[in-house]
Parts: C-alpha cells; structure tokens; sequence
C-alpha cells in the first residue's frame, strides 16, 4: 500500500511537470513570436520605403500568430489547472485509501491480540462452516445457471423438433433424446434438492450456534435463577433452624416438667423418713449432674457451631471477592466480544 501510494505521488508530480513544461514551452513560443514581431517591426522601420500594405499584411499576420498563440496559452493554462485538480483528488483519494487500510490492519492486530486458545477452536469452526456455506452457496448458484441453460436447450430442441416435419424415424429419435434429457434434467433436480437440503442444514447449524447476546441473556437468566434458589434454600434452612430450636425448647420444657413432677409426687413420701429423703437427695444430685453435663455438651457444640459460623463467614468473605473480581472479569469480556463483532461485522462489510 505505501508502494502504491509513493508511486501514486509521483505520477502526481510527473504530470504536473509535463504541464508545466508544456506551459513553459508555450510560453517560450510566444516570447519567440513576440522577438520576431520586434524584430520584424524594426525592419519595417529601417527599411521605411516598404509599402504600407505588406506592412499591414505582416502585422496581421503576426497578430493573428500573437492572438492564436494567447488562446492556446489560455486553453493550456485552463487543462494544468483541470489537471492539478485532478491530481489533488487522486491524492486526497489516497491518503484516505491509505488511512483505511492502517485501521483495517490495526484492528486486524487487535482481533489476533484477542483470539485465545479456549476460542481459537470455535472460531476455527464457524470459519470452516461460513467458507463452506459461501462455497456451497456459489455452486448453488452455479448449477442453478447450468440448469437453467440445460433447460433452454431442451425447450429449444422440443420446440424445433415440433416445428420441423421430420419422418417418424427424426421422431422416435428426437423423442428418445428428449426422454433421455428428461431423465437427466429429473437427476440434476434431485441434486438441486439434496445440495439444497445440505445448505438448509448447514445454515441450520450455523443459527443454531448462540451468540454473544444470546450467551450473556442466558448467563444472567442463569444468575437470577440461582440468586431465586439461594433466597429460597436461606429462607428453608431459617424455618428448619427455627423448627429445630423450638423443638429442643419443648423437649426440654417437657423434661422440666415430668421433673418437677416427679419431685412434687415423690417429696412427701420421700421426707417422711430419713432413708427416703436420703435416697431423694442422691437421685436429685443425679438429675442435677446429668443436667450439668448436658449444659456442658451444649455449650461444647454452641463453641464449635460458633467456630463454624467464623470459618464460613471468612470463606463467604473471600466468595464475594472472587466473585467481585469474576463479574468485573466478565464484563470486561463482554466489551471485549462486543468489540470482536463489531470488527468483523466492518470486515465482512469491506
């Protein structure tokens, strides 16, 4: 291109120097009439006999020699500055020409600066589909024509062969030929169909293949679901804790209860005699011990629900990082695509 360009400009110089050249030369010729002119002009006055006719006769000649020459400096000056103008379009024409092929070959660099080895493949492939479907379409077309001129001649060759009064031997042959290009014409349908049928599946796979839009439609339908199911599973997960807790309140309200009245029951019967009240008191340090070390197995699982809790807080603390980091990472990405087909949306233009 900067070939092209520089060979460009100098045509554009070549051409205005041959103007002006021819400018100057022209300009030279009638700086040479002029001299002759004084010349002849001073003969005249030296000679002083000459006659007064041949006189006029030479300075009409010579002013019909000035005025030709003046016209044609006119007529030379008007296609240099025709020319000079074409020369300025060509070059402005150019120096676009130019601009456009560096932005083509700078985006080009960008689309190789983004292609990756995870999208090398898929881009690969819809390359090979797009080639083929071009290619198929052209030969598509192609046969249509061949068809087409295949059909010109049978109509051509039925329409002589009814027009001409052949002998019934011409008939049954033109009739023969006629069948057999039937037949012909009949195959060359059938694979008209089935190339058809091809570009059909082949245009069918390549829609079938989802786009940036559709992709980030579906990504984000995917998250909403997923923030839909996380509410739902926090919200389960908060009536079975509560179910849970209430459950374990009533189990041990209900233990209090069949306790107080077993002591209310059995303190009576127990004070009346000292072996009863002693035997009361040892049962009652029972059921004071088992509470203690229930109390102690309950607070050794709070300490460790509570140690779980920190733990998960601490890992949901690093989720959300990470996931702050993919979301701006997919964003960044979709600007990218978008760039991508905006790219070759100019370049399937050009």
């Amino acid at each position: 291109m900067k070939n092209m360009a520089h060979v460009a400009e100098q045509e554009g110089r070549l051409t205005a120097g041959v103007v002006g050249n021819i400018v100057s030369l022209q300009a030279q010729e009638i700086a040479q009439a002029a001299e002759r002119y004084a010349e002849l002009q001073a003969e005249l006055e030296g000679k002083g006999g000459a006659s007064p006719s041949s006189h006029a006769r030479a300075l009409a000649a010579l002013g019909k020699q000035k005025a030709a020459l003046t016209e044609q400096e006119l007529r030379l000056k008007k296609e240099r500055a025709c020319l000079e103008t074409a020369i300025e379009q060509e070059s402005l024409q150019l120096r676009q020409v130019c601009a456009v092929r560096e932005q083509v070959d700078k985006e080009l660099k960008d689309m190789e600066s983004l292609e990756t080895e995870e999208n090398q493949g898929i881009l690969q492939k819809l390359q090979t589909l797009v080639v083929l479907d071009e290619s198929l379409k052209q030969q598509d077309v192609q046969f249509r024509d061949q068809c087409k001129l295949e059909l010109g001649k049978l109509q051509k060759l039925v329409k002589d062969a009814q027009e001409s009064a052949t002998p019934d031997n011409d008939t049954d042959n033109v009739s023969i030929q006629f069948e057999e290009e039937q037949d012909r014409v009949q195959k060359l349908r059938l694979l008209l169909a089935k190339r058809t049928r091809s570009i059909a599946t082949l245009q069918r796979q390549l829609d079938e293949v989802p786009g940036r839009a559709e992709l980030a439609q579906y990504q984000r339908r995917f998250l909403e679901l997923y923030n839909q199911v996380a509410a739902k599973h926090k919200e389960t997960k908060q009536f079975y804790t509560l179910y849970n807790t209430l459950d374990d309140k009533k189990l041990y309200l209900s233990k209090e209860l069949t306790l107080l009245n077993s002591i209310l029951d059995n303190y009576t019967e127990a004070m009346s005699s000292t072996s009863g009240k002693e035997q009361f008191m040892k049962q009652f340090d029972a059921i004071v011990e088992g509470i203690k070390q229930n109390k102690v197995k309950v607070e050794h699982r709070h300490s460790e629900e509570h140690q779980r809790r920190d733990k998960l807080s601490h890992e949901l603390l690093g989720l959300v990082e990470q996931q702050r980091r993919y979301v701006a990472a997919v964003r960044q990405l979709t600007i990218e695509c978008r760039r991508n087909e905006a790219m070759l949306a100019r370049l399937r233009g050009t």
